[in-house]
């Protein structure tokens, strides 16, 4: 910032607030934000305000999306496991929208927050799997990414141990 750019481009929601620190001229364009508003980073998506603008990667009826995805691939399925880390700024915001749609779609919502620890993962996502008809909405944060093919792993286990009790 102390060259005096003419726009600066960020691209996750701690970078944008500490550019927005260090100046409230300079233009800031930010993508992988997912909840700019509720992170602060905005006034509001229709009107952005100050120096911050963005292009948003995630809009929040997408959570419906994958939510009716699950149901449609998976039609017996009556509950959903949002798996992600709640110090990260998306938990907020997918299990927010995801609450609005799961009722509409016959999905109990459960809210199941990880820690950046594969023991916590297998426990949280195990004790999960134990009651059948379940599925895993992972939405994407830093986390989930990393831990990919273990959750992957525990899904597929999953399944197939739910196969053998049918």
């Amino acid at each position: 910032m102390a060259l005096n750019p003419d726009v600066v481009f960020a691209h996750t929601t701690l970078a944008v607030k500490a550019l927005q620190a260090k100046s409230r001229t300079i233009p800031i364009v930010f993508m992988f934000v997912s909840d700019p508003v509720n992170a602060g980073v905005v006034a509001s998506l229709a009107r952005p305000g100050g120096n911050t603008t963005r292009l948003l990667l995630y809009e929040e009826s997408i959570a419906g999306k994958w939510l009716g995805m699950l149901k449609e691939i998976s039609p017996r399925l009556t509950r959903a496991a949002v798996v992600a880390n709640p110090k990260g700024f998306t938990y907020d915001y997918f299990v927010r929208s995801s609450k609005t749609i799961a009722p509409a779609l016959g999905i109990e919502l459960a809210p199941t927050p990880i820690e950046n620890d594969a023991a916590d993962i297998e426990q949280r996502i195990g004790a999960f799997a134990r009651v059948p008809n379940g599925g895993l909405f992972v939405p994407p944060d830093t986390t989930t990414v990393q831990h990919r093919d273990l959750i992957i792993a525990l899904a597929v286990q999953a399944f197939l141990d739910e196969g053998s009790r049918s």
